[in-house]
């Protein structure tokens, strides 16, 4: 028998004796060396390691399939490279906020160790009797935010200066410049805006005069009796003209964390928020803001009506039909929480001159699910939506079983009940 194959450099069809299969043999026609497959229907040898490989002939429709799915690739990448990007650019907006957070707890954190207590919701700077203030020092008695007492933890000393100048009045646009670090990326305030803030501070109880039961819809009496350390962080500590003149203002240490520092929330989010330097009275319906520190007369301030919720939040006497068991003797609330008191409820509604605005004066974000927040230990979470109301009233809370909330001492805050674990 004979073995015949194509030579594949040449072409040329060449017959072999058997004995040659699995052989190396010569191409006679162009001297090609190559293999010899066993089996006489051979009709291609296999080319030894030295030979070149065989070429393969491609038709005009390979080549479209080719043309084809390198079309379908790109299409498939300039569908889905936008919703990409906005994962990635989401991520980056979101790392950016509790990285100024994370700022904001430090310099609270750092504050409270040299002062021995956290910042009020506002202070009163360059205190003097109004009677006594030469003309030309206009900055005596200014009230000063949080975020204001707290610029020189943040790096802004230049800033605290002229806040602490007597001859800067309260008005000074130069005082409230744009701060990176009070934005976050996610919200839709224009960043030309001069000292408007995404970040607000755990101011705790707001009662409300017009919906909450006895003893809480007593004013001013339960205003001045929400302002203490087992209700919130930053408390106010501008005696306005109504306290009794033995009042004092209220200072909140680390040691009054009672239920952790891990369980203790300073800062979150708020898309309802307005300025960093905004401040007013207690009373969020109030036009007038009347500041006596036990002078001969009261120093008064314009004030637009829930001014002091631009840069806190707060919470609410409220409590779920189906949430734990209200304390013996605890009031009963008149209504559930509503939506908007929760997080991200009615996220970008700002109640400038309604009752609402303590109610809207909670979390929110930018960010879908939930917003972040920062505890008094450094974390920054980012807390759900989806929480019980009762579970944000008692982070809120330093000391949950000694505050106005309605099952302070029924209800023990668990990790899995807002992800804390």
């Amino acid at each position: 028998m004979t073995i015949q194959f194509r030579c594949s450099q040449c072409g040329a069809t060449e017959t072999f004796p058997d004995d040659c299969a699995g052989k190396t043999v010569t191409c006679a026609q162009c001297g090609r060396k190559a293999y010899v497959p066993e089996g006489s229907a051979a009709s291609s040898p296999r080319m030894s390691d030295n030979a070149d490989p065989p070429r393969i002939a491609r038709s005009p429709r390979d080549w479209l399939t080719v043309v084809v799915i390198a079309v379908c690739v790109v299409i498939v990448m300039a569908l889905f490279m936008p919703a990409l990007n906005g994962i990635r650019n989401r991520g980056g907006r979101r790392a950016d906020c509790v990285n100024n957070l994370s700022q904001l707890v430090k310099a609270a954190i750092n504050f409270e160790g040299r002062h021995g207590r956290f910042p009020g919701s506002q202070e009163l700077l360059l205190e003097m009797d109004p009677a006594t203030v030469p003309p030309d020092e206009p900055g005596h008695n200014k009230p000063a935010s949080w975020a204001v007492v707290l610029l020189e933890d943040l790096g802004r000393a230049d800033l605290m200066e002229r806040w602490n100048s007597a001859v800067v009045g309260a008005d000074d646009p130069a005082s409230a410049p744009v701060l990176n670090y009070m934005r976050c990326p996610s919200s839709s305030a224009p960043m030309e805006s001069n000292a408007v803030t995404s970040y607000v501070a755990n101011a705790g109880f707001m009662p409300r005069s017009w919906t909450d039961p006895p003893p809480f819809d007593d004013y001013p009496s339960a205003l001045l009796a929400s302002q203490n350390s087992t209700n919130g962080v930053f408390l106010s500590r501008i005696r306005e003209s109504w306290m009794p003149a033995d009042w004092q203002p209220p200072s909140v240490r680390s040691a009054d964390l009672r239920d952790g520092e891990s369980n203790t929330i300073l800062f979150s989010e708020n898309l309802a928020a307005a300025s960093w330097c905004s401040f007013g009275p207690l009373d969020p319906l109030a036009t007038t803001f009347r500041v006596n520190q036990g002078w001969s007369t009261d120093v008064i301030f314009p004030a637009v009506r829930n001014a002091r919720f631009g840069n806190t939040f707060v919470w609410c006497y409220a409590h779920e039909t189906n949430g734990p068991a209200l304390d013996l003797g605890r009031p009963e609330p008149q209504i559930p929480p509503e939506p908007r008191m929760k997080i991200n409820g009615e996220k970008r509604t700002y109640y400038v001159a309604d009752k609402l605005g303590a109610e809207v004066a909670r979390p929110s974000s930018g960010h879908p699910g939930g917003a972040n927040v920062a505890f008094a230990d450094g974390r920054v979470v980012f807390l759900s939506d989806e929480i019980a109301y009762h579970v944000y009233q008692q982070l809120m809370t330093p000391h949950g079983a000694k505050s106005d909330m309605p099952s302070r001492s029924s209800y023990v805050l668990r990790d899995s009940d807002y992800g804390g674990d």
